[in-house]
C-alpha cells in the first residue's frame, strides 16, 4: 500500500470550437466537471451549461491479479478470480486527470486557477469495489477488492448458512429488505472478507480506541474523502508510506449504498440488522464487550445523488508549485456508474430502460418510486435521488 500503481500517461482532448466560444466571453461561461472512475481507468470531463463537452482526460491504472496471498487459506493455494485495485492508484488517476485538464487548458488560454467558472463537480464510479482505512492514522488496511472479484463466493455461502431460514431460498434471506440476493458481487461480502482476514483491521475493530476510526467505502466514498480532505504532514508518514487524507467527507449516495446488502430500501438507510446478519459469524470478534458486528460509524453517511451539500474540494496541487486546482469547488453529485448511465440516457419515467456495454453488459429499467421485489432473479436497486424533501433536513426516500 506504500506506492501507487499509476504507470500510464494522461491523455487530454480539448474541443477547440467550444474552447473558442468560452474564451470569447469567459465571464459569461460556466462549466461542470465529471469524474468517471471505471474498472480500468479514470476520466475527467468538463461540460458547458449547454451540455457540450469542452475537454476529456483519461488515465489507466494497473489491475492487480494476485497469484498467491497469505490470506488465501492453504499456503500455495490459487488466487484465481481475485481482482484488486490499489486505492491510491485510483486517487492518483483521478487527481492526475483533473490537474492535467487545468494545465492543458491553461496552455490554450483558459485559466481555471480562478475556479469560479467551474460551478460543481460530480462523481460516478465502478460500483461495489470496496476499500477499508483508518481515518485517524490514514492507513489503508488492504487493496480495494473489485466488484468482479470472486474470492467472496465462499463468503457469500457462509453468510447464507449463518442466516438460513425455513422455506426461503438461501440467496433470498436478505432480499425482502435489500432487493438483492446474497452474492459475491455486493460490497458487504467484500467487507466480510476483509474483517475475516486482515489482522490489523480485526485489531482496530476490537479496540475501543480505534473502532470508531475504521472506515469502509466504495470508490465514490473514497474519491470524495480524498477530494475533500487535507493532505497529511510528512512527519506522519513512515518509510514513504501513502496515507489517506484527513478530515474528508465520509459519504455515499443512495444508488451506491443500495449495492451493499446493508441498506433497507424502505427507509433508505443502513439497517443494523442487515449489518449484523452479514458480520455476526466472522472470526473477527474477540468477544470484547459482546461486540459481534461492524459499527454503523464505519459506514458512510447516505446522501441524495444530487445535493449541493455533499462536500467541497480542498484543492489538488498542480505541477507548478503554489497552483491549486479546483479549490473550494462544490461536489454536487454522486452516482453509481450504471445508474448514472440510466439517468444520463434520460430514463426518468417508469418503463424506460438502457443497456450499456463496458467491462460488463448492464440492462437497467426505471420501475418507479416504490421498490418492486423480483421473483425471477432480477435485482431491485435505487436508481437515483435528487435533493431533499422541501422543508426537511431528511432525504426524500423516493428515488
Amino acid at each position: 500500500m506504500a506506492t501507487s500503481n499509476v504507470k500510464y500517461e494522461c491523455k487530454v482532448a480539448i474541443n477547440d470550437f467550444i474552447l473558442a466560444s468560452i474564451l470569447s466571453d469567459p465571464e459569461a461561461s460556466s462549466l461542470v466537471g465529471s469524474i468517471d472512475n471505471g474498472t480500468s481507468s479514470s476520466r475527467f470531463l468538463l461540460i458547458t451549461s449547454a451540455g457540450k463537452i469542452l475537454s476529456t482526460a483519461q488515465v489507466e491504472y494497473e489491475q492487480c491479479f494476485p497469484s498467491s496471498s497469505p490470506y488465501n487459506g492453504n499456503e500455495g493455494a490459487s488466487c484465481a478470480g481475485w481482482h484488486e485495485h490499489n486505492p491510491f492508484a485510483i486517487w492518483d488517476s483521478v487527481a492526475m486527470c483533473m490537474v492535467k485538464t487545468v494545465e492543458e487548458l491553461a496552455k490554450h488560454g483558459l485559466d481555471l486557477s480562478n475556479a469560479s467558472i467551474v460551478k460543481a463537480v460530480g462523481i460516478t464510479n465502478q460500483r461495489e469495489t470496496t476499500v477499508a482505512w483508518n481515518d485517524r492514522t490514514g492507513r489503508v488496511y488492504y487493496n480495494a477488492i473489485v466488484w468482479d472479484d470472486t474470492r467472496t463466493a465462499e463468503t457469500a455461502d457462509m453468510i447464507m448458512k449463518e442466516n438460513k431460514q425455513p422455506n426461503i431460498n438461501p440467496q433470498d434471506v436478505l432480499r425482502s429488505k435489500t432487493g438483492l440476493p446474497v452474492a459475491s458481487y455486493f460490497a458487504a461480502t467484500k467487507l466480510r472478507w476483509l474483517i475475516d482476514n486482515i489482522p490489523e483491521l480485526q485489531r482496530d475493530l476490537n479496540s475501543p480506541e480505534e473502532r470508531d476510526h475504521v472506515r469502509f467505502g466504495t470508490m465514490d466514498t473514497w474519491i470524495l474523502y480524498m477530494l475533500t480532505g487535507y493532505r497529511r504532514s510528512v512527519t506522519e508518514m513512515e518509510n514513504n508510506e501513502r496515507l489517506a487524507h484527513i478530515g474528508g467527507e465520509f459519504k455515499t449516495d443512495v444508488s451506491n449504498a443500495s449495492r451493499w446488502l446493508f441498506m433497507n430500501l424502505e427507509t433508505m438507510s443502513w439497517d443494523e440488522s442487515l449489518v449484523h446478519a452479514v458480520c455476526k459469524g466472522s472470526n473477527c470478534w474477540s468477544n470484547n464487550e459482546g461486540i459481534v458486528s461492524v459499527p454503523l460509524s464505519a459506514l458512510p453517511k447516505i446522501v441524495p445523488s444530487a445535493d449541493c451539500t455533499i462536500g467541497t474540494i480542498h484543492g489538488i496541487p498542480c505541477s507548478d508549485k503554489g497552483s491549486i486546482a479546483f479549490k473550494n469547488v462544490t461536489v454536487g453529485s454522486m452516482l453509481g456508474d450504471q445508474q448514472a448511465a440510466l439517468f444520463g440516457n434520460n430514463c426518468v419515467l417508469p418503463g424506460m430502460a438502457k443497456c450499456t456495454y463496458g467491462t460488463g453488459l448492464f440492462l437497467l429499467m426505471n420501475s418507479g418510486v416504490k421498490p418492486m421485489i423480483s421473483t425471477q432473479g432480477l435485482l431491485t436497486t435505487v436508481a437515483y435521488q435528487i435533493g431533499k424533501r422541501i422543508g426537511s433536513e431528511e432525504s426524500d426516500p423516493s428515488p
